[in-house]
């Protein structure tokens, strides 16, 4: 986390974001025409299946509800993330092999995971401790579906104002969850 006040420009994040943007719009290009060609293929068996069921062919639409979750759509690649709820993170994670960074210039984060999403308003720390030790994520939510991650590798990244940090060390339960020893801080002139 590295603090600056609201007037200072934060164009050293930008400066360091600037070749990631680039790799990840170089790799969204190149994957752009094998997903929108998978999700043709996809389309045209659902249309056969939907097909082979209105005409009662049992065994065939079968055979084509097997092939469609064979089929894999792979995720548009991201290198990282800004505003995302821990939910989204989890799956995003999953999505990129369990490597991504969160990065912001501002402290929506430390909102977020003291429940500002949250309609109970408690801490949500768990998945951010666990995404950052490496431990495997697995989350199970009715309407929501399961989330497994196997060593996951989360990196965070901030540039906040210092009022965020010293509100930080106001949250007991965050230091005392170990959340403020995980990040490095930097007051810089």
């Amino acid at each position: 986390a590295d603090a600056a006040n609201p007037a200072e420009p934060k164009t050293v994040f930008g400066l360091i974001l600037g070749p990631l943007v680039e790799l990840e719009t170089q790799l969204l290009a190149e994957a752009l025409p094998r997903i929108q060609d998978q999700e043709t293929r996809r389309a045209v068996v659902e249309k056969q299946q939907r097909k082979a069921i209105d005409k009662g062919e049992t065994n065939e639409a079968l055979m084509y509800g097997d092939e469609l979750r064979n089929m894999k759509i792979e995720p548009e690649p991201r290198l990282f993330v800004d505003d995302v709820t821990v939910e989204k993170l989890g799956e995003m994670l999953r999505e990129q092999g369990g490597r991504l960074a969160l990065t912001s210039t501002e402290g929506g984060l430390f909102d977020q995971m003291i429940g500002r999403y949250s309609e109970k308003v408690k801490a949500s720390l768990d998945p951010y401790l666990q995404m950052w030790s490496g431990d495997t994520v697995r989350v199970d939510r009715i309407g929501r579906g399961s989330v497994v991650i196997d060593k996951p590798a989360l990196t965070i990244g901030v540039t906040v104002q210092p009022t965020v940090i010293a509100a930080l060390a106001q949250r007991p339960e965050l230091k005392g969850r170990g959340l403020t020893a995980r990040f490095m801080y930097s007051l810089p002139k």
